[in-house]
């Protein structure tokens, strides 16, 4: 009785072992994911980092982290595209996250936001403006 006491404790240390070791490469992949804003890392080579199977690191990314990869990453990238484009135009903005197409960047940040990024170059604009008019009144 001892002795099946002793393997149903080993076994559980061996599980929660090999559940850090996954939690740990699924971090891994997670920060190679978010590391490059101009081009994802692929499927394969995420999971190759976890030493997963492709479907099987999907499906474990999702549940550690509430969405699949690519969903991550380019909920990433278009939180940073909205902070670049406080310093650069549409166009540079959109070259700096890699897309060869404005047109793909601005409907892959309005599916994300429900705008368009010229709104949020605009809204900048109109800050700068009013602070700037602002400071000069105060002058």
């Amino acid at each position: 009785m001892i002795m099946l006491g002793y393997a149903f404790t080993t076994q559980k240390t061996a599980r929660s072992q090999l559940a850090a070791k996954i939690i740990h490469g699924l971090e891994n992949a997670r920060k190679a994911l978010l590391a490059r804003r101009d081009q994802a890392t692929t499927i394969p080579q995420l999971a190759a980092l976890c030493y997963l199977s492709p479907t099987r690191f999907k499906e474990l990314f999702s549940r550690q982290y509430g969405c699949g990869p690519y969903t991550l990453y380019q909920s990433h990238r278009m939180e940073y595209a909205r902070s670049l484009l406080e310093h650069l135009n549409v166009t540079e903005t959109a070259m700096e996250l890699g897309y060869s197409n404005v047109s793909h960047f601005s409907a892959a940040f309005q599916r994300k936001f429900g705008y368009l990024p010229s709104r949020v170059k605009r809204q900048h604009s109109c800050k700068k403006i009013i602070s700037s008019s602002i400071c000069t009144r105060l002058i």
